[in-house]
C-alpha cells in the first residue's frame, strides 16, 4: 500500500498496486457513494466496480480526515508500448463535488506516476469534460489538443488507442479527431460544465464533436519531464 499527501491537509491518496485481494464491501460502497455524488447518477454496480478494480494495476483511492472514501482514480497500462513507451491510461477517475478544485485529481495523476515508474512516457483517458480535458494537457503535449492527430506522433498514437484500450475499441473512433462516438450511449455523465461557444468546445462540436449524444475525446500526453506541476481540477 501506497499513499501520497495530497497537499489538501484532510486528503491522501491511497494507491494500491497489482491485481490483489477481491476489494472489501467498505471500498466497493464508498467507491459507488462517490460515483453517485460525483457524476450525479446511478448505472454502476458493485459488481462492476470489482470488476473494474480487478483489471487496475494501479487503484488509488482518495481519503479524508475520517478515512472515509471522497474519489477514486484507477489505471491501468497496456502490455504493448507506445513509440517504445509505456502508457497509463486513466481508466476511471471520480471526486465528490465536495472537494472539486483543489488539485486533488492531478495529485492522483502524479501519485501514479511515482508508484509506476520512470518508463511512463504517456498518459491518456477518454472523458466528455472539457476541465477534465484541459488537465492532461498540464502535463505535456496533448493530442489532440496541442497537436491533431494528424500530425507528428498522432497517427502511431490513435492506432494505438484503437487497438489497444478498450474503451477506445469498444465504440466508433474517429482517429482524425480522437472523437469517440457515442461513448456515453446519448447521455453527458455528470453535470459538468459545457459552453458550447468556449473555445475548446466550439472546435471540438466544428469536428463533429456532439456533447448532448454521448461523444467523449481520447486525449494522450506525451509526458513532460517534469510532471511535478500543480495541475489543478
Amino acid at each position: 500500500m501506497h499513499t501520497q499527501d495530497s497537499g489538501q491537509e484532510s486528503y491522501r491518496w491511497e494507491f494500491s498496486v497489482g491485481q490483489g485481494s477481491a476489494p472489501s464491501p467498505e471500498i466497493l460502497q464508498g467507491v459507488l457513494a462517490v460515483f453517485r455524488d460525483g457524476f450525479a447518477r446511478e448505472g454502476w454496480s458493485e459488481a462492476g466496480i470489482a470488476e473494474t478494480i480487478a483489471r487496475s494495476e494501479v487503484v488509488g483511492l482518495l481519503r479524508n480526515g475520517e478515512n472515509g472514501i471522497d474519489g477514486y482514480a484507477f489505471y491501468v497500462s497496456p502490455e504493448a508500448r507506445l513509440l517504445g513507451r509505456e502508457l497509463l491510461w486513466e481508466d476511471a477517475i471520480c471526486l465528490k463535488k465536495k472537494v472539486h478544485g483543489r488539485g486533488l485529481s492531478g495529485a492522483a495523476i502524479r501519485g501514479a506516476l511515482g508508484i509506476v515508474g520512470e518508463d511512463v512516457g504517456w498518459i491518456g483517458g477518454r472523458t466528455q469534460n472539457p476541465i477534465v480535458m484541459k488537465r492532461y494537457g498540464r502535463f505535456g503535449l496533448a493530442y489532440p489538443l496541442d497537436n491533431t492527430y494528424g500530425e507528428a506522433d498522432g497517427p502511431a498514437i490513435a492506432d494505438y488507442v484503437a487497438t489497444n484500450i478498450e474503451e477506445v475499441r469498444e465504440v466508433t473512433f474517429d482517429p482524425e479527431h480522437g472523437i469517440c462516438k457515442n461513448a456515453y450511449r446519448g447521455m453527458t455523465l455528470g453535470d459538468h460544465a459545457w459552453n458550447p461557444d468556449g473555445e475548446l468546445e466550439s472546435r471540438l462540436i466544428a469536428q463533429g464533436f456532439d456533447h448532448g449524444r454521448g461523444d467523449a475525446l481520447c486525449v494522450v500526453v506525451k509526458l513532460a519531464v517534469d510532471t511535478s506541476r500543480d495541475n489543478r481540477r
